[in-house]
């Protein structure tokens, strides 16, 4: 469960935007990839992991294309020589150039990474402290460009 009072409210204001995944969604996930979501991020799915794409616009995040965004991910790291890292799942793709991914699945809320490739190489680094501070900050940006 999401405990941020403020994240909550950010949810809830969007809610109807929103469509979670089912458990069997998020569980096709980690027999997938063979993870272990960390908690936080299962909540993301369960509340907006379906269908957020309004929400984010401009952003591949849906879980329907998670394989899509994945494997994009894994060549743009084949590309740039970094398949050897930690492994990571990306969970958000802006134009085939831009990833959001988590490393450290035995957190329950993570920290966020950008991968960014561009004209000087791939550049990572940590986006975000947690992914839950993640969500915050996109859903307080779309809020200010809703008004």
């Amino acid at each position: 469960m999401i405990q941020d009072v403020e994240l909550t409210s950010l949810i809830r204001e969007f809610q109807s935007q929103f469509e979670g995944c089912s458990e069997g969604e998020i569980q096709f996930i980690e027999s997938f990839y063979k993870i272990k979501l960390p908690l936080v991020l299962k909540e993301y799915l369960r509340i907006m992991g379906e269908k957020s794409r309004d929400v984010f616009s401009g952003l591949e995040v849906d879980f329907s294309e998670l394989e899509s965004i994945n494997n994009e991910f894994q060549e743009i790291l084949k590309y740039h020589n970094r398949l050897d890292e930690n492994p990571a799942l990306a969970f958000m793709m802006n134009q085939g150039y831009a990833f959001y991914a988590i490393k450290n699945f035995e957190l329950d809320d993570p920290e966020v990474y950008s991968y960014i490739d561009g004209d000087d190489g791939l550049e990572i680094s940590v986006s975000d402290n947690s992914f839950s501070v993640f969500l915050k900050r996109m859903l307080k940006m779309k809020k200010r460009h809703s008004n």
